[in-house]
């Protein structure tokens, strides 16, 4: 365990040429973890949060700053610390794969209560721009509902847009809950279908 008065003398970033590794470099300028400091667990902690919030809003769907280590060299004069950013090898391809939103389907008057009810419901289908609403009555006006979900098809997945989406829709003062589901779609492995409740 590494004490405060250690100072980091160097930190590495990845370097190899895969896209996710390309954008961990490219946000080296703003890291909370800088040559010259003291060694702090929890500045490295803070690093790999502030990283993966950034790859989460830029389409990295399941990535977790659980995939990030830092590597602490102490092979060097006293005092002193290398620090090496790696995505860990046990990563998998999911988590390394970046996703764009394939179809967002609305279901405005969902009921968790009404659904376990039945083994086959059908719903009647409304195309409002991207978003594909599946309901048996529209509580709202589509484009109303509209104004409020922030994600869109083509886009990609942005957790940012995910939390102001459910802000929004909870702020209309007409759902308690909000539920939106992301699984990957049939259509490629690198889209994503929402599904909002």
């Amino acid at each position: 365990v590494k004490t405060p008065r250690e100072q980091i003398d160097n930190v590495t970033y990845p370097a190899d040429s895969s896209l996710l590794t390309r954008r961990l470099a490219s946000l080296r300028p703003g890291a909370l973890v800088q040559p010259g400091q003291f060694y702090h667990l929890e500045e490295m902690i803070a690093e790999r949060q502030r990283l993966s919030d950034t790859l989460r809003n830029e389409g990295w769907y399941y990535f977790s700053p659980d995939n990030l280590v830092f590597e602490a060299d102490t092979l060097h004069p006293a005092g002193e610390v290398n620090l090496t950013l790696h995505v860990k090898k046990e990563t998998g391809e999911r988590e390394r794969r970046r996703y764009r939103l394939a179809s967002v389907t609305v279901y405005p008057d969902y009921d968790l209560s009404r659904q376990s009810d039945s083994t086959h419901t059908t719903y009647d289908s409304l195309q409002f721009n991207c978003l594909q609403y599946a309901y048996h009555h529209m509580p709202l006006r589509p484009e109303v509902l509209n104004r409020q979900i922030t994600l869109r098809c083509g886009r990609f997945y942005s957790n940012r847009a995910y939390q102001a989406t459910i802000f929004r829709l909870l702020n209309l003062n007409v759902y308690k809950f909000v539920n939106i589901r992301f699984e990957v779609s049939p259509l490629a492995d690198t889209l994503l279908d929402a599904r909002v409740y």
